[in-house]
């Protein structure tokens, strides 16, 4: 089964106190995946990077950096539509169809 970290720093990192939760597929019942449970020091590794990031990176970018950036994500979203339809579907119960809808 799939265990899910935080994504800190660029980088998906394990919880601070190892401790994660099962999520459910609403139609099957089953539990498809564990997610890390975020504690203060999760969040508070993740405020300070957040914060280095915004004094350090983003802040230093122009404007047209800061878009060029933006519609790379969104690239990155649209390349890979189909594996977070899939987990859409999979962690919500939603239909293929609605979740497809809300992706185009």
């Amino acid at each position: 089964m799939r265990h899910y970290g935080h994504f800190i720093d660029g980088q998906e990192v394990l919880p601070a106190d190892g401790e994660y939760f099962g999520t459910d597929n609403p139609y099957s019942g089953e539990t498809w995946a564990m997610i890390a449970r975020g504690r203060a020091a999760d969040v508070d590794a993740a405020v300070a990077s957040a914060k280095t990031a915004g004094e350090n990176a983003w802040s230093t970018l122009t404007a047209s950096a800061r878009g060029k950036l933006l519609r790379r994500f969104a690239d990155l979203v649209i390349d890979n539509a189909d594996r977070l339809a899939k987990i859409e579907m999979t962690d919500n119960g939603k239909l293929a169809a609605e979740v497809i809808a809300q992706v185009k």
